[in-house]
């Protein structure tokens, strides 16, 4: 099940293990663009993401998420976009 992060955010720059104290942490998702289809979402196809924000409602009436990759970057996606390892707990 996909949990979601705090408010604190991510720190640009850390890696995925410096976030989760070490270790290899365990992928939630993966990233296909569907919806958003933009060049830098077409490079992060088939990406897996580590975490998830529910946002605010896109301008068609679907949900907003924030996904963080591997890396520690951060893009925003729609729910068509991702493909969760479990149901999206904000949909």
């Amino acid at each position: 099940m996909i949990q979601k992060t705090d408010d604190r955010g991510f720190e640009g720059g850390q890696s995925m293990a410096c976030v989760h104290g070490g270790g290899r942490p365990k992928a939630i998702g993966v990233f296909h663009p569907v919806k958003t289809r933009d060049y830098q979402a077409e490079l992060r196809d088939g990406h897996p993401y580590y975490m998830v924000n529910a946002l605010d409602s896109d301008p068609y009436g679907g949900q907003l998420f924030e996904i963080c990759f591997g890396d520690g970057a951060w893009m925003l996606a729609v729910e068509a976009d991702l493909q969760p390892s479990g149901p999206l707990p904000f949909s």
